[in-house]
This record gives C-alpha cells, structure tokens and sequence, in this order.
C-alpha cells in the first residue's frame, strides 16, 4: 500500500513538473510574440542591434585571441583592420565582375528571350512536345509576359534598390554605426555577463552561466557558420557555371552565395536563373548538365558541408531545421527566414539545460 501510495505521488509530482514546463515554453512562446511585435516597430534599431551582435559573433575568435597578448582596445583595432582589408579585397575583386555580368545581363535579355519564346514555342522540342497543350501554351506566352513585367516594374524595383543601397544612409549605417555599436558590445560583454549573473540567485549562477555559454555558442557557430557555407556555396556555384561556360556565373554565384544565408535556399536560388540561362543560351544538354551540378552542389552542402559547419554548434538535425525554416518564414517572411534557425537552437539550449533528462 505505501509502495502505491509513493508511486502515486511521483507520478503526479511528475506531471505537476510537466505541467510547469509547458506553462513556461508557453508564456515564453507568448512573450516572444510580444518582443518581435514591439521590435518591429522599432525596425532601424532592431536592425542596428542585430547587425552588431552579429558582427560581434563574427570577429569575437579573432579578437578573444588576440585579447591574451593586447588590451581589448588594441584587439580591437587589429581585427577591425584586418576585416576592413579583406573586405576592401572582396570588394574590389567581386564587384567589378559581378558589374559586368549585370551589364552584359541587360545588353542580352532581349535576345536571352526571343530565344526562351522561340524553344518554348518549338513544336518539335522533346520536352514541350510531351506537355498538355494548356501546359504548351501557357509556356509560349510566358516570356511574353515575363518581358512586360520587367518593363513595368523593372525600372522603378532597380532604382528604389540601387537608391537604397547607395543612399548616405545606409553606407553610414553599414560601415560606420554597425562597428562603433559592436566595439561597445564587445568592451561591455564581461560586465554584461557579470550582471546577468548577479541577478540570479547564487544556487541558481552555476546553470545561467552554462546557459549563456551555450546561447554563446550557439548563436557565434551559426554566425560564422552560416557565412563559410554562403562563401563556400557560392564560390562552388561559380565554379560550375564558369566550367558549363554558362554566362554570368559571377552574378549568379554572387546571389546564391547572398541566398545561403538563409540555410538551404541559395543552391536553389542560384539554379533556377542558371538552368534558365543554360536551357536559352546552350541547349538542354547543358541545362542538364547545370541540373546535375547544382544537385551535387546542394547534396554535398546538405551532407558534408551544413552538418559540419553550422549544424554541429546549433544542435539541430536537418529535419527540425527545415521546421524551424517553415515557421519563421511563415511567422516573419524573410527576417523569419534569417532568425529561424539561431531561435530554434536557443530553444533547444532551453529545453536540455532546464528538463532533466531522467524525467
């Protein structure tokens, strides 16, 4: 009987424990609404902070290393110098490239579509040939209508973009506030620390500072992370289009590289205008070869590169990953796209450090 009665307790001491937690993962989930809601009405700050934290998860290694032998100021300055020449190098060895491709782009569109109307109108292709005629004449009429899209709205996109990235602004934002705001994180993040913990409980320090270690390391191997898998994928996408002789390789390695930031979508990205551009220019024989390539891109970054990379520091299989990706991009769009996976690992972090494993 008292067996029972134990059992009894345990089991509901056990579900009053369960309880709890979902009553926390939910006002977390409830607050976390809140936050984003209020953010978004803060969108030039948020961006602000959220560039330099970032930016401060990119260069933290170069500068931790450094801090041995320098004060954190002269760190500081090493490693801003240092970034600023590899990107002035970037820079100045991708842009003119990636320029010429735009301009040789728009010199070849009219003729990059007279001949996508001319093979999608082909009765005798072997691919539009097996298609319904519904299919067939929907594919005629689309370059068409592809052309009258870029006439509409082409010009004023391209404008407002090229004005927005050119503007003062944004140059002072990106070159200027971003860095200062990153250099006081950076000289604050140990005082920081120091405050988070003098706020919890002494019995309770131990477990907050594993936790912020792990968010720590969460979030600085997803940064840096991310961005190796981006420069990787788009130097391999390049590599391929320049092998296939595919024109505008630079640009279009370019854009899948920018793409890979939100993980899994730059391969992607990067294939449909280059099957497009292969398909219009070379013939299908080199569209499949494009095909081919980009699925032995996406397979090695899926396989070797993400798991190894990116996947290892955050903690999340690839199942949970692209549920992590459905969600944000249904929740925010795009900044869901981007913020998805670092939450989902936080999330994670949460979940191991608070649930104990032998409940």
């Amino acid at each position: 009987m008292k067996d029972d009665s134990e059992a009894l307790a345990r089991r509901n001491a056990q579900a009053a424990y369960a309880f709890h937690i979902i009553a926390i993962v939910l006002l977390a989930a409830f607050a976390l609404v809140q936050i984003l809601e209020f953010l978004g009405r803060l969108r030039t700050v948020t961006t602000i902070v959220l560039a330099a934290v970032f930016f401060c998860y990119l260069i933290y290694p170069a500068v931790r290393s450094l801090r041995r032998r320098l004060p954190m100021w002269a760190s500081l300055l090493a490693v801003y110098f240092a970034f600023g020449c590899v990107l002035f190098g970037v820079i100045a060895v991708v842009v003119p490239l990636a320029t010429q491709n735009v301009q040789q782009l728009t010199h070849d569109a009219p003729r990059l579509i007279e001949n996508a109307r001319m093979t999608l109108a082909d009765p005798s292709n072997p691919i539009v040939a097996r298609l319904p005629p519904q299919a067939t004449a929907y594919l005629a009429n689309l370059p068409a209508e592809v052309t009258l899209l870029i006439e509409r709205y082409g010009g004023a996109t391209t404008t407002h973009v090229f004005a927005f990235v050119l503007s003062a602004a944004s140059i002072v934002v990106l070159f200027v506030i971003v860095p200062i705001f990153a250099a006081y994180l950076l000289l604050d993040a140990e005082r920081v620390h120091a405050s988070i913990l003098a706020m919890v409980p002494r019995a309770r320090r131990p477990l907050v500072a594993k936790i912020v270690k792990d968010f720590d390391t969460v979030l600085g191997g997803f940064v840096r992370g991310q961005l190796i898998v981006a420069a990787i994928v788009g130097i391999l996408v390049t590599i391929l289009l320049l092998v296939l002789h595919v024109q505008y390789a630079v640009l279009i390695g370019l854009l899948a590289g920018l793409f890979e930031i939100m993980p899994y979508v730059g391969a992607i990205a990067g294939a449909i205008p280059a099957v497009a551009i292969a398909l219009f220019s070379n013939g299908w024989q080199n569209a499949l070869y494009v095909v081919i390539g980009f699925v032995v891109i996406n397979q090695i970054e899926g396989h070797l590169i993400s798991p190894f990379i990116v996947s290892e520091s955050v903690g999340l299989s690839p199942l949970f990953v692209l549920l992590a990706l459905l969600a944000g991009g249904e929740l925010l769009g795009i900044p869901g796209l981007l913020l998805a996976i670092p939450v989902a690992g936080l999330i994670r972090v949460l979940i191991v450090n608070l649930v104990p494993t032998q409940r």
